[in-house]
This record gives structure tokens, C-alpha cells and sequence, in this order.
């Protein structure tokens, strides 16, 4: 994430790279940030989660993994 501003962004590669930016215009609302994920609020954020928690113990997605 960057901070609030308009100064220019230095990138400096030592050696052979490639770079991929991008920025948006700022959220009107609060996020809350997640490990990989972007919420509008905590309690958001922990539904996903559990959600998550409980498809991946979900039979078929259990089997997917160990088969």
C-alpha cells in the first residue's frame, strides 16, 4: 500500500526485472485487510474467514485435496 500523496514512486532493479504497478482512487469507506483478502469491516472479515474454514472441510473439497 502507499501512502497518500502525489510524489513520484523510484524503482531500481539490480539486474533483470520486471514491475508491475497499479493504484486506484482511494476507498471512500474503511477496509479491513485481511491475510489475502479486503473487507468492509472486522466482522466481514471474520465470516469470510470462518467461511473458509468450513469449505475447506467441506467432503468434496477434502477429497479433491488427498486425491
Amino acid at each position: 500500500m502507499f501512502a497518500d500523496g502525489n510524489t513520484p514512486i523510484e524503482i531500481r532493479a539490480e539486474g533483470s526485472a520486471e514491475f508491475v504497478i497499479g493504484s486506484a482512487h482511494k476507498h471512500p469507506h474503511h477496509l479491513v485487510l485481511g491475510p489475502s483478502s479486503v473487507h468492509t469491516s472486522e466482522e466481514a472479515r471474520r465470516r469470510g474467514h470462518a467461511r473458509i474454514i468450513e469449505l475447506a472441510d467441506a467432503p468434496d473439497v477434502r477429497a479433491a485435496r488427498h486425491g
